[in-house]
């Protein structure tokens, strides 16, 4: 039986991670919307986004809409 991946399989990151999946490949979320779908405190969220970014698992960009930023 193959084992658990402990990055993925963190309940948070696994929310995450099902909510992209869910997702077309090619498209893309707001750091708000996560959030707000999951109910993470954006301190949170941004831990475990950059825990799966440094895993390789996603890619982040960052960007300016109405001269704010948006992840």
């Amino acid at each position: 039986m193959a084992s658990l991946n402990d990055l993925i399989h963190q309940p948070v990151r696994l929310r995450i991670m099902a909510t992209l999946v869910a997702m077309g490949q090619d498209d893309q979320v707001e750091f708000t919307y996560i959030r707000d779908l999951i109910n993470l405190t954006d301190g949170n969220l941004g831990a475990h986004l950059r825990k799966l970014e440094d895993a390789g698992s996603i890619e982040l960009s960052k960007t300016f809409v109405a001269q704010k930023p948006c992840t």
